[in-house]
Formats: C-alpha cells, structure tokens, sequence
C-alpha cells in the first residue's frame, strides 16, 4: 500500500498458502510484493506475518564486547573483527547450519546455506545491497521442523521478518544482526555490475565494500575480474560506494527504519 512501510522481508511472500504473492522489482529493482487476486483467498496471513503491521518490542538488558579474530587472514577478510567467522565455527562445531550472504553466478547478493567452515568465506564482509532472500525462510521452518540447528545472519527487517514467519522464536534458532546503515538496490547493484564488467572486458567474479586499502578509516570498493584485473575505488571515487554513501539509494522504508535501536529482536547484534 506504502512502500515506506514494506522493508521485503519476504515473510508474507513465503507465508502464503496458496503462492499467490510474488516479489516483484519496481522501478528501482526494490523487490515488492504482488499478489495474484485470482489466486488469492483472502485468509489475511500475509497481514498477520508482516513484521511492520505487528512490532514486536523487547525491554531487555545488553551486554557489549569488543571482538576480533586471532587469525590475521580472516580479520584481513572481514569487514571488521571477524567475530561472524569466529561465532558461526563455534556453532558449526555444535551441529549448526549457518546462513548469511554471498553471490550467485552473476554476482548477485543471495542469502546462503554453509555446512562446513569453508563455505563462510564468502559470507565475510559487508554487501551493501538488499540480499535476495527467495525460499530461504520456509527451509529454515523446515529444518527446525526436523529438529535441527540454525544460525541466520541478516538485516535486523529480515531477522522480525523471519521469526514473524516462523510465529516467534525457536529453541534451535540464533540469529545475528547489525547496525545497518540501510539497504541499496538489486537493480542497482546489477546495473553497476553490467557497467564494470563492460568497462574491464571480463566478468566479476568477486567484490569487497569494505576493503582496507587505506585501513579501517575509508570505505573501499574492491573488484575482481576473471582477467585477473582489479578495480580499487574509495567511497568519494566509486560509483556504487558513492550512492550508499550519500545515501541515495537506500529503500524507502530504510529512511523510516521501523527495526532501529537499542532493542534487537536478534539474539546478537554486531557493528564496527
């Protein structure tokens, strides 16, 4: 109805009994939600699922610690500490499966599942674009239908979104958030995409928002390109790094965060 007041969290999408909603791009490459009235039966559990229509407030008390990783590499990797890396092993090591973000074929940002320490790799570091969701919160139901263990890894939206879905927290769920600055396009991103892969002749095949080119006190695009060539642009060079930066292309609803503050529905909150 207002999209200040959709964050496409996906949980009315992946509630729908009767796959009558889509998530659609808008102009923007936003994903909204579209629903198939010739589908639809009118049983309202996509209302009852929106974490925006029902915020849940906690009052609870906080405890702070500073992290980082011993292995230089994986600090090198991260955007800040590593603590995801050094949280998601430990769990693993209990039987956890972990999801978090990281790129397809094209380099688009999707949510992942990762078995093995190995597979977090890619999860590490900052992706300032939305992360494609899709089914993801219906197989996490699924596993913890199957007794099974899960850490998710997300934006505090997609964290309400999920646990709304799920119709409240679980035993076997941890979920870890961020401070998150706002959420830029799909579209966006694929069109930046499109224009370095045409600009350097060759295909991206990796990327880093936050690379420490000067340090930890800028913020540097990094890019790699299957012709071996690398693009290193700093947030005032960078056209995507730009955007975010000035924030002129975040989501609407981003710039009325209902999810903002000190009480997190997730059960850790990191930040650098």
């Amino acid at each position: 109805v207002e999209k200040r007041k959709c964050c496409g969290c996906t949980a009315c999408y992946n509630a729908c009994p009767k796959k009558a909603i889509a998530m659609v791009p808008d102009e923007e490459g936003f994903l909204y939600p579209t629903v198939d009235k010739m589908k639809c039966v009118g049983c309202g559990l996509c209302k009852k699922v929106c974490p925006i229509l029902h915020r849940e407030h906690h009052n609870e008390k906080t405890e702070g610690y500073i992290i980082r990783y011993k292995n230089e590499n994986i600090v090198e990797e991260s955007t800040s500490g590593g603590a995801f890396t050094a949280i998601a092993e430990y769990l693993m090591s209990k039987g956890y499966v972990v999801y978090g973000a990281g790129y397809d074929s094209d380099m688009q940002v999707v949510c992942k599942m990762a078995t093995k320490p190995e597979e977090l790799k890619e999860m590490r570091g900052s992706k300032f674009v939305q992360s494609h969701l899709g089914t993801t919160f219906q197989q996490i139901k699924k596993q913890l239908m199957q007794d099974k263990k899960v850490l998710f890894t997300g934006t505090p939206c997609q964290i309400s979104g999920l646990l709304s879905f799920l119709g409240g927290k679980h035993e076997n769920l941890i979920c870890i958030d961020f401070v998150c600055r706002g959420v830029p396009s799909p579209g966006l991103w694929k069109n930046y995409v499109n224009m370095m892969e045409n600009k350097y002749d060759s295909k991206m095949v990796g990327a880093r928002f936050k690379h420490k080119t000067y340090g930890y006190h800028t913020t540097t695009m990094k890019v790699d390109f299957a012709n071996g060539k690398t693009w290193y642009g700093s947030g005032r060079v960078d056209p995507m790094m730009k955007a975010f930066v000035r924030e002129l292309a975040s989501r609407p609803s981003c710039h009325a965060c209902a999810f903002k503050g000190i009480e997190r529905q997730s059960d850790i909150t990191m930040f650098d």
